[in-house]
């Protein structure tokens, strides 16, 4: 979910699996809501994740499904 341009007339962005009612409350609400698919999920950004545990130091990762990049074992 993002605002598309930060003002207060933005339109608030929904892509693809954010349920219905999501929408429907945020409407209810006030805010314009629209659905985003296909090529235009490029509106939203990517995400790749590396946490560590500073007791184990066991690292944890995690890759954005809807980008390029992936989570790999160190070994």
């Amino acid at each position: 979910m993002c605002l598309t341009d930060g003002t207060p007339d933005s339109v608030v962005a929904l892509e693809e699996g954010i349920p219905e009612w999501v929408a429907h409350r945020l409407e209810a609400m006030g805010h314009p809501v629209t659905p985003i698919s296909g090529q235009a999920r490029a509106l939203f950004g990517r995400g790749q994740v590396i946490l560590m545990e500073p007791e184990t130091s066991v690292r944890w990762a995690g890759s954005d499904p809807r980008a390029d990049g992936c989570a790999v074992a160190q070994v």
